[in-house]
């Protein structure tokens, strides 16, 4: 069975569109980059002008015995225009490249922003991801099409404008040398162009090659592998691999470049062709004395420079073409739909007792898949203390997910204080929980920024109670500039490298500092061994007594202070109840702790503090 061919999705947006695009980008953020494109291309057509009648024009002095005061001033004027001109345009060139970079700067940060900012859900969309790595390759480089366009737009504005001219010029002649360059030309164009769309539709097998290799470097580079390539040999291994991939893409582009070849020898001879004929016709005026040498002159070079602007204005289209749906990918990034309200929205109707609920709540990542939740009901009861255990695959984080509304349910309802949170503005929604999962990122920045998130308003009076309550306080003391020492030696030189659990302490220092009415523990604890996790948790309990809190812990131990434990079983609750409760009942809760308590008990008497012992 032939495997069907991937059909790509319609381009959403036209080349005008994409440019006018581009052009609002611009007149909102850098004004100065149409206006420079516009004075460039008038200065660029007045340059060419020059140049095109300054030889007939001398020439013509020459031949009518001018007095030497008209030749030089002649000389002199068209020389000055020269010089004033090329000035100008070497000034607007070093100074265009600030407001086109600027312009691209601003879409990388309107890609940032949406990332950041868009319904968690479409973090795992695979359609969202793809649009995303596009939108990010499109606006990588200076010569990627967000910035190129320009260059692009100002080359086309020049050509249409001096082939508009050179039109007229040669017109004045004989009709035929226009449509001879035109014919010529077009077969030339349309030639190159159709092994430029042979490449064009092998990209996948182009980036498939790049992409290996990519990796292959990026893998030889990574620090965190560099024990295990020494330890097992794998240099050799990886060189080989890369070598063999190097071949692949090579091979690739050798076919590309033989078709370039021909594409080439095929302009060559036309090209030779169409200046053959058009020479010789010139001569032919000039030896019938039905032009005179000026004008051959003039003529010479303005049928041989023809050319270039026809051919400029296909090729450009072309390149247009390309980099317009460069951009309309771009576009269908930041217009990628979201599920979630976040510019309207109601306000969240907090009170001093807060309930949320899940109402027979299913939730399925996947179109015909098992659901990770299944008729799901909870209430989290105010001020209560939940620990939510079971084994991986479970739905622990799931849960969580639902319960402070990053994924919306498949069927069901979330409810809080009695209202679906579908409509409340989310980015509220979201205020109303401290949390920290398992999955985390520390900023490239001071210890009280990270603590904080942000870099204003900072209470440095909590953020000392926070770093101590999280255990990690000691440790920052020692540092040379306390809680304003930087992190991420990636970044920056003097910064320094948390351990595992040191880094876990500043995460929940992180969830303490702000005062939410929510605390949420995804197995924060995980890097801990289990005495200071025990420490960490006693003081957790401490500090939350006033607030809804849950907890996720692979070790049952951590959690037995809470109010109410919940077993969750493929998407289930199986058993409920305090954590006495549940041993009494001798269902798979107790199985579970009795599994993990034989692994402290060899260390209980000699480490563990008081209450830990009984595990």
């Amino acid at each position: 069975m032939e495997k069907e061919e991937k059909k790509e999705e319609p381009i959403k947006y036209g080349i005008l569109s994409n440019v006018w695009f581009m052009l609002k980008t611009s007149f909102r953020t850098y004004k100065s980059v149409p206006v420079l494109i516009l004075l460039e291309s008038i200065l660029y057509v007045g340059d060419n002008l020059i140049s095109i009648f300054f030889a007939p024009a001398v020439l013509s002095l020459i031949q009518s015995n001018a007095p030497i005061k008209n030749l030089l001033i002649t000389i002199f004027a068209f020389a000055f225009s020269l010089m004033l001109l090329r000035g100008l345009l070497s000034y607007l060139r070093t100074n265009h490249l600030f407001g086109r970079i600027g312009v691209r700067s601003e879409l990388i940060f309107m890609i940032g922003s949406k990332a950041m900012n868009t319904s968690y859900n479409n973090l795992d969309n695979k359609d969202f991801e793809a649009k995303k790595n596009k939108a990010m390759d499109v606006t990588g480089a200076n010569w990627e099409s967000t910035e190129a366009v320009w260059t692009t737009l100002q080359e086309l504005l020049q050509y249409l404008l001096c082939f508009i001219i050179y039109l007229v010029i040669l017109a004045s002649l004989n009709l035929n040398i226009i449509l001879i360059t035109l014919l010529t030309t077009c077969v030339s164009f349309f030639i190159t162009n159709s092994v430029n769309s042979w490449m064009y539709k092998r990209r996948d097998e182009e980036n498939k090659h790049i992409n290996h290799l990519r990796y292959i470097t990026k893998t030889g580079k990574n620090k965190q592998l560099a024990k295990d390539i020494r330890l097992f040999g794998m240099e050799a291994w990886l060189k080989e691999l890369y070598e063999k991939h190097l071949r692949l893409y090579s091979n690739f582009h050798l076919k590309g470049e033989k078709r370039y070849f021909f594409a080439d020898l095929a302009d060559l001879v036309l090209t030779f062709l169409r200046n053959g004929l058009i020479y010789y016709w010139l001569i032919s005026l000039v030896l019938q004395k039905n032009i005179s040498v000026p004008q051959f002159i003039l003529y010479f070079a303005a049928a041989g420079t023809f050319t270039q602007w026809v051919s400029g204005i296909l090729n450009q289209f072309s390149v247009l073409h390309k980099q317009s749906l460069d951009i309309s990918r771009l576009r269908e990034f930041f217009e990628f739909k979201e599920d979630y309200l976040f510019e309207k929205g109601e306000k969240i109707p907090l009170q001093k007792e807060n309930l949320i609920e899940l109402k027979d709540v299913s939730l399925l990542y996947s179109e015909g898949g098992t659901p990770v939740l299944d008729r799901f009901n909870l209430t989290l009861k105010p001020k209560e203390k939940l620990a939510i255990v079971g084994l991986n695959g479970a739905g622990k984080t799931s849960l969580v997910k639902l319960i402070t509304g990053l994924y919306d349910p498949t069927q069901g309802e979330v409810l809080f204080n009695e209202k679906n949170i579908k409509e409340f503005n989310r980015s509220e929604y979201y205020k109303c929980f401290s949390a920290v999962f398992q999955e985390f990122s520390i900023l490239p920045t001071s210890i009280a920024v990270n603590i904080a998130q942000s870099r204003e308003g900072i209470n440095k009076e909590r953020i000392e109670k926070v770093l101590k309550l999280s255990g990690l306080y000691d440790k920052v003391q020692t540092l040379p500039r306390k809680e304003e020492t930087r992190l991420c030696k990636d970044i920056f030189f003097d910064a320094v490298e948390l351990s595992g659990g040191e880094t876990q302490k500043l995460l929940l220092a992180r969830a303490l500092y702000n005062d939410r009415p929510f605390l949420i523990l995804d197995e924060p604890t995980a890097a801990l061994d289990p005495i200071a996790e025990h420490e960490l948790y006693t003081k957790y309990n401490d500090l939350s007594k006033d607030k809804t809190s849950i907890f996720i812990s692979h070790r049952l131990a951590s959690t037995r202070f809470c109010d109410r434990i919940i077993f969750i079983k493929d998407g289930k609750i199986i058993e409920e109840g305090t954590h006495n409760s549940l041993l009494k009942k001798g269902g798979e809760y107790a199985h579970l702790f009795e599994v993990q308590s034989k692994y402290y008990k060899e260390e209980q008497d000699k480490e563990l503090p008081e209450g830990l012992g009984e595990i």
